[in-house]
């Protein structure tokens, strides 16, 4: 019911009277209505918004009903399935019932049907009886044999070659002409102060520099660290190494120094000198290398091989090695060894293992050809570089493309200026503030001397650059050059006052030392010429590098003009 708004307009006439009291009854009805009036909106307001929540309310029952006979509807169908099934079930009893009481055998199909029930039910309940049946089995595995019938051999020999490695090694670098890593004991006390040391863990690599070691045995340090690192030798995860000076403390020498099992911070490493020539000289003599007699399945003391350190050349891949290096013994196996005795390789290697008393910290392990790490790869003497095997050649597609048949342009030459005057200052070579010129004759002096110097050649050596350090080169080949090789030549010459031959007693002898390096040579093999070079000089006389076809002309003249450089090594 909606209330309907009455609206009263009143004109009130008020007579002249005299008092004001007389117009109270007037206004006071005037008031009443207007609240009448109000109260009625109020009311229609009310009555509005109680319908729409009534209506709101008579909805979402509606929904929630439909919901229900939903839910309804999928039980009576859930319902009429089981129904069914029990109907199918119901019937197949009743078949199997009607054929027994007949005498006939029940049918295949009724046979599967009814197991398959039975393994159904039998799996709601829990495990089916042939689970449990295979839970329950027990097998005597000593009475099974394998079709190849070499089982018990086989397990016996895995079980005689067993590997024996370590997860921390410690590698120390020694020696002088012909470096040596070796294995030692992971412990403080192996370090020494004139050392290079590489500490390989599973998750560190450290390269420890003794206070009074070389630069040669840092520069190997880095080679192997980076090896490592690329290769991820000796399952070391490592992204680089931590390079470490004694001289330098720092926190992270205190944590080097724990993992060597250090019983005092008050610890000090030995300063005790031991001659690097004597170290590599004892190292060389123990090395035994034998050879597997496929034959006999056992190895053979190959002398030849023995005592001395070997070129990566006399690897054969058709063959098997054992190398005995004291604490570290290897297996090496060629790429197209036979696999019968590949077999017995590790047997008998591990025999040789035992055969000698070796330290806990020792090494056997199999390597494969082609697969070699750093370790042992470094007892040889030639081995190919790694990192340089790793380094792909890109061609560079924005380069002119060249003819596969070239031509030489022949032009003739100019001759005038041919016969040009040489300038007036001719080319020099200025050795302790000495201009030697072309290396004889009468050059000037920085200061001018009007005199002037006379230079005479008082002797020659020269040294060819090897793998890891320096071999003389014979005297019939001095100036002989090969353009992927580096040299080093030591000149002896002797300054003369006056330009007199009779004065030469007067003069003192001086050297110089050129570290020559070829045009295809490779960026390690000029910093090694560099690096030798400061070895071989014990007088402190100046350094002169030189690079293929840049020669002064002081040093042609060393050789009187037969110096020939030959392409390759």
């Amino acid at each position: 019911m909606e209330t309907l708004g009455i609206h009263i307009n009143l004109v009130i006439y008020i007579p002249a009277c005299k008092s004001k009291t007389d117009l109270k009854p007037e206004i006071r009805v005037t008031a009443s209505i207007q609240n009448h009036q109000l109260k009625a909106e109020e009311n229609h307001v009310d009555n509005r918004l109680s319908a729409t929540d009534d209506n709101r309310k008579s909805t979402t029952d509606n929904r929630i009903a439909t919901t229900d006979n939903r839910k309804a509807t999928t039980d009576n169908r859930n319902l009429t399935t089981d129904d069914r099934k029990l109907t199918s079930d119901n019937h197949v009893n009743n078949n199997i019932k009607s054929e027994e009481f007949s005498g006939l055998a029940p049918s295949p199909k009724f046979q599967r049907t009814n197991s398959l029930r039975d393994s159904k039910r039998k799996t709601e309940k829990g495990l089916s009886k042939e689970a449990v049946d295979a839970l329950q089995a027990t097998e005597d595995y000593t009475k099974v044999t394998l079709k190849t019938g070499h089982s018990q051999k086989a397990v016996k020999e895995v079980e005689g070659g067993k590997e024996q490695t370590q997860d921390t090694l410690l590698l120390q670098i020694k020696g002088k002409l012909s470096m040596q890593t070796r294995l030692v004991a992971t412990h403080f006390s192996s370090l020494n102060a004139h050392d290079t040391y590489i500490l390989v863990t599973s998750s560190h690599l450290y390269q420890f520099n003794g206070a009074n070691t070389t630069v040669m045995k840092k520069s190997k340090g880095t080679e192997i660290c980076n090896a490592i690192t690329m290769a991820k030798e000796f399952k070391c995860m490592a992204d680089r190494a931590t390079i470490l000076e004694q001289s330098r403390g720092s926190y992270m020498l205190k944590q080097f120094y724990q993992l060597l099992n250090t019983n005092s911070e008050n610890d000090q490493v030995s300063e005790k000198l031991l001659d690097d020539e004597e170290f590599e000289q004892e190292m060389i003599r123990e090395n035994i290398c034998y050879k597997l007699n496929a034959e006999t399945d056992s190895f053979e003391l190959m002398e030849e091989l023995s005592a001395r350190r070997l070129k990566h050349s006399r690897l054969r891949d058709n063959e098997i090695y054992c190398f005995d290096y004291g604490p570290e013994v290897y297996v090496w196996i060629g790429k197209n060894a036979d696999k019968s005795a590949r077999r017995n390789a590790m047997v008998a290697g591990r025999q040789i293992f035992d055969a000698k008393q070796r330290p806990s910290w020792g090494v056997f392990e199999r390597v494969a050809g082609g697969l070699e790490h750093s370790l042992f790869r470094e007892k040889f003497k030639d081995w190919p570089d790694v990192n340089a095997k790793n380094v792909l050649a890109v061609k560079n597609p924005c380069a002119p493309k060249k003819d596969k048949i070239s031509y030489a342009q022949m032009e003739p030459c100019d001759v005038h200026e041919m016969r040009r005057p040489l300038p007036e200052k001719p080319p020099g070579l200025v050795l302790e503030m000495t201009d030697v010129g072309r290396g004889s004759g009468l050059p000037t002096d920085l200061s001018q001397d009007i005199f002037g110097h006379d230079v005479e050649t008082t002797g020659v050596e020269m040294w060819r650059i090897t793998d890891n350090s320096y071999e003389e080169y014979p005297k019939e080949k001095y100036g002989e050059f090969f353009s992927g090789e580096s040299f080093i030549i030591r000149w002896a010459y002797r300054v003369m006052q006056g330009g007199r031959k009779q004065d030469h007693e007067t003069g003192r002898d001086r050297a110089a030392f050129f570290f020559w390096q070829g045009s295809d040579c490779s960026i390690k093999e000029k910093g090694k010429s560099a690096f030798l070079t400061v070895r071989v000089d014990s007088e402190r006389a100046p350094q002169i590098p030189l690079t293929q076809a840049h020669e002064p002309p002081a040093f042609l003249q060393i050789f009187q003009g037969g110096m020939v450089t030959y392409s390759g090594k």
